[in-house]
């Protein structure tokens, strides 16, 4: 055994060189373990020297593997809301974009490629096609990459394909606070009524590390077919501009990017596409943790959905099984620092809350644990403020059983007519 270097942040998706002679990776402070964005870095196993391969870079790198040159790196990355394909030269930083503006998974794009790097599998979506697998030709020019020729190879939901009637969503960027554009998706409902803006709902995205992409989204299409338009901005602290921008909210949990939001709310009122009078928001994770927040400081909001939630940061640094995640994200430490805690949570503020708020959680979740959904509904009942909790066993952070999904989306959607009307 041992030890190359010592890393003070994560690192995933690892690479050998083909001489051996150093390890690319991708590193960068993200709030989940298992996944994350960043730079790409290197590490030299003859002197331990580690590089910064992509400083300043505009997208979010996800995934990277050495081509048979030893030069060159193939990098799938995300790109605002889209993904993008490029090539990065270890020696001097060069990159050559192969193809962009389409999406791969989700927030975390990756690649299976061949030993010789002239083939590659992953799996593509877009707003109107669920995901399928799609495999990829590489074509070269002067013996490196010059671009991908795609093939679809599965069809996984013809029926989805072929009777669900899907909006187009359109991708909208805004100016925030600090003159910063924001990146958002709005899609509108199917069969708007005639003459009337539609409600909106605010999807937020977990994390605060993630993005929301161009892709199929159950839940958007099945807002948008029961009469709502859905809104999914990518706040200070997504990914798709940089690690500046995904670290903007480090040490400002509520601020700014909470800010990012209300500003892409009323871009959409003022652009007249949504009743400023309907909008109600909803997440989970990071998204909860946002919803919760949204309704103690600000009253735009006619209902919300508080998903597997940080309520009260003190009590998630003792009961998380990341601990340490709510270190970063606050840029404090409780014992030190306990007024940034309660400054950030939502329960110090719940004496505010006169939205009605449905609270839904797992009950075994490890990361957010149920206590905080519970003592976020106590504060709301004892205050009389409309409320419901809704805990699922056996699941976790988030909801997986099939039952359980849909109870989750028909039991938000009768909350938020209620309250619309």
């Amino acid at each position: 055994m041992r030890k190359v270097v010592h890393l003070s942040w994560p690192a995933r998706k690892l690479a050998w060189s083909p001489d051996s002679q150093q390890i690319a990776y991708i590193s960068g402070q993200w709030s989940d373990p298992g996944r994350g964005s960043g730079d790409i870095f290197s590490v030299s196993l003859k002197d331990e020297q580690v590089r910064n391969l992509t400083p300043g870079i505009g997208c979010s790198p996800t995934w990277c593997c050495w081509l048979p040159n030893g030069r060159q790196l193939l990098y799938t990355a995300v790109k605002g809301v889209s993904h993008q394909v490029g090539l990065l030269d270890a020696a001097d930083g060069a990159i050559t974009v192969l193809e962009e503006d389409f999406v791969m998974y989700r927030d975390q794009p990756w690649l299976a490629i061949t030993p010789d790097r002239r083939h590659c599998a992953t799996i593509r979506s877009t707003d109107q096609q669920p995901f399928d697998t799609w495999s990829g030709a590489l074509s070269f020019a002067d013996g490196q990459p010059a671009s991908i020729e795609w093939h679809r190879l599965s069809r996984l939901n013809p029926l989805i394909e072929e009777t669900v009637e899907m909006a187009k969503t359109e991708r909208i960027t805004y100016e925030s606070v600090d003159g910063w554009h924001i990146d958002g998706l709005f899609t509108p409902p199917v069969n708007a009524k005639h003459g009337e803006l539609p409600p909106l709902y605010v999807e937020v995205h977990g994390g605060p590390s993630g993005t929301s992409c161009d892709t199929w989204y159950f839940v958007t299409h099945f807002f948008t077919n029961n009469g709502f338009a859905v809104f999914r901005p990518n706040y200070r602290g997504s990914w798709g501009h940089g690690a500046a921008f995904a670290d903007a909210v480090l040490g400002d949990m509520g601020g700014k990017e909470f800010q990012d939001i209300l500003n892409g709310v009323e871009y959409l009122v003022q652009q007249g596409k949504v009743d400023g009078n309907r909008v109600c928001i909803g997440g989970w994770s990071n998204g909860g943790f946002l919803s919760a927040w949204a309704i103690s400081q600000s009253k735009r909001f006619r209902a919300a959905m508080v998903g597997a939630a940080i309520t009260e940061w003190l009590n998630q640094h003792a009961q998380s099984n990341i601990p340490d995640a709510d270190i970063m994200l606050l840029g404090a430490d409780p014992l030190e620092n306990p007024n940034v805690y309660y400054r950030c949570s939502p329960m110090t503020f719940a004496n505010r809350v006169t939205t009605p708020a449905l609270i839904l959680h797992g009950e075994d979740d490890p990361v957010v644990p149920v206590a905080q959904a519970y003592a976020f509904y106590r504060a709301l009942r004892e205050r009389n403020v409309p409320t419901e909790c809704v805990i699922y066993p056996r699941e976790g952070h988030g909801v997986a059983e099939h039952d359980h999904l849909g109870d989750v989306l028909q039991r938000q959607l009768r909350w938020f007519e209620k309250y619309i009307q």
